[in-house]
This record gives C-alpha cells, sequence and structure tokens, in this order.
C-alpha cells in the first residue's frame, strides 16, 4: 500500500502510515456487513469482545466468543464469519481471524473498526437507551506497542503538558499519525476545540489514542468522555501516560476499564 502524507500547517503535524502489518486480515466495513445482512447471505457475526462489552450492546444475531478463548474453542463448520471486536485491540482481533481461519469449515473476516464502527455507521444493537455506565478503555505500553506494529488507522493524540522532557513519539510508533491540540491553538480540556480531532476520526473511523502527563493527570479521560460524546467510539488512553512512555512501559500498568455514570 501506498503512504501518504499528511501536510504541516501551523504548527500541526500528521503523518500517516497506511501499511497493513504483517497476519493483516480481510476486513468488511460496517456497510459491507449491513449489506451483506440485508440481502440474507449465509453469514455468522462472532463477537470476540469481553462478555461484559457484549450483553451492554451487540449486533443483533451476534454470538459471543471472547478473543482469550477462540483458538482453543471447537467449533462447527461455520462457513464465512465476520469477526466483531472493540476497535481497540486490532492486533488480537486479527489473530482471532487467522485462529478462525486455521478451523476447517471456517472463512473468517473482520470488520473493519469493531463495534464503534458498526454503532457509529447507524448499524442495529441490543445495546438499550436511556442512562447505562460510560466504558472508558486504557491501554498499557506493551498493548500500544502492539497496536502500533500492525495498525494503519492509530492516531496518538499528545495531550502532554509542562516544561519537563517529553518522550519522543515518531521514533517508537513511526506508523502512528501524531496530533498537538495545544500546536492547534487549543485550550484545557473542558474547552479544547474537538473539531480538528473529529475531522481526522470520523472519515476512516480511526481509532485515537490518549496520551497526557500521567499521575495526577485527568486530562485524557476528560478528552476522552468529550470525544464520546461527540459519538466518537474508537478512543482509549495510555494508562500512566508520560510516566509509562518514559520507563518504556515498566511500570505495571494493565489493560483496564472504567466506569462512570454519564
Amino acid at each position: 500500500m501506498q503512504r501518504s502524507q499528511w501536510l504541516k500547517t501551523t504548527g500541526l503535524l500528521l503523518v500517516a502510515g497506511v501499511c497493513a502489518g504483517p497476519g493483516a486480515a480481510h476486513a468488511l466495513t460496517a456497510a459491507e456487513l449491513r449489506g451483506l445482512l440485508e440481502r440474507r447471505e449465509a453469514v455468522t457475526v462472532l463477537d470476540v469482545r469481553s462478555a461484559g462489552a457484549y450483553a451492554q450492546g451487540h449486533l443483533p444475531g451476534a454470538l459471543s466468543l471472547p478473543v482469550e478463548i477462540v483458538a482453543q474453542r471447537r467449533l462447527p463448520p461455520l462457513g464465512r464469519v465476520v469477526v466483531v471486536g472493540d476497535g481497540v485491540r486490532g492486533d488480537e482481533e486479527r489473530r482471532a481471524v487467522l485462529d478462525l481461519n486455521a478451523k476447517p469449515g471456517i472463512r473468517a473476516e473482520l470488520l473493519e473498526g469493531g463495534f464503534p464502527a458498526w454503532e457509529g455507521d447507524g448499524g442495529a444493537s441490543t445495546r438499550s437507551g436511556g442512562l447505562e455506565v460510560e466504558q472508558l478503555r486504557f491501554l498499557s505500553y506493551q498493548e500500544l506497542q502492539a497496536i502500533a506494529a500492525g495498525a494503519r488507522d492509530l492516531v496518538l493524540v499528545d495531550l502532554r503538558s509542562g516544561e519537563s522532557p517529553r518522550t519522543e513519539l515518531a521514533s517508537r510508533f513511526p506508523e502512528a499519525i501524531q496530533w498537538r491540540p495545544e500546536l492547534a491553538g487549543s485550550g484545557s480540556p473542558e474547552g479544547m476545540d474537538l473539531a480538528p480531532l473529529l475531522a481526522i476520526s470520523r472519515p476512516a473511523k480511526k481509532l485515537l489514542v490518549l496520551l497526557d502527563n500521567g499521575a495526577g493527570d485527568d486530562t485524557a479521560e476528560a478528552v476522552a468522555r468529550r470525544l464520546k460524546a461527540a459519538g466518537v467510539g474508537r478512543v482509549a488512553m495510555l494508562a500512566g501516560g508520560e510516566a509509562s512512555l518514559s520507563r518504556a512501559g515498566r511500570t505495571g500498568f494493565g489493560s483496564v476499564e472504567t466506569g462512570s455514570a454519564q
């Protein structure tokens, strides 16, 4: 695939990597999957997110098979299968596709952007309306490394502030788009203009990973909530922020989800 360069204007630098990475799986868009289902073509939808995420909402008729158990689970010859993930851990989702394709009678494909892309495209789901718990996703440094190694749609949103030295991102995550809101004239998390980020994320439903200073800094969480409220589903945060970056993840942070009422 070709690589595209984002123009550097008014201090805004965007570098887009579009290599598919090793073990890339064929992916369907949400619109393509909707077309298959509307035509009642023979396809099984497998939701590989956690059981809790599946319970909160999923594609109607989708079967739950958490990604951790895909490899060892014996399955009947399901024919064409579409794998639906959380749109964050694309490396795990691609591995699930490979594991499924190693099973007899299964031809698996990936839903590009996962469940957030499906909902963002107006796809039907079992999610109930009204007040519900908001899930914010944190990634460990190691998980971010794994995602960046095979992602072509990763945007690192650099929310770090202050005068202290910042870990340089381009050499560690060369394929990721990088965006610094302060360079674009944005202010506090509450007053930050989200329009540039929405313009970046929505056309291709890119994955946004937010990085702040770490301990005691809730900038990433505040911006993540605003992005979620604006309808951006593929959002995650680096646990530990700059502290995790500077120690290359040697801080014990893990992948977690926090819940808070909207």
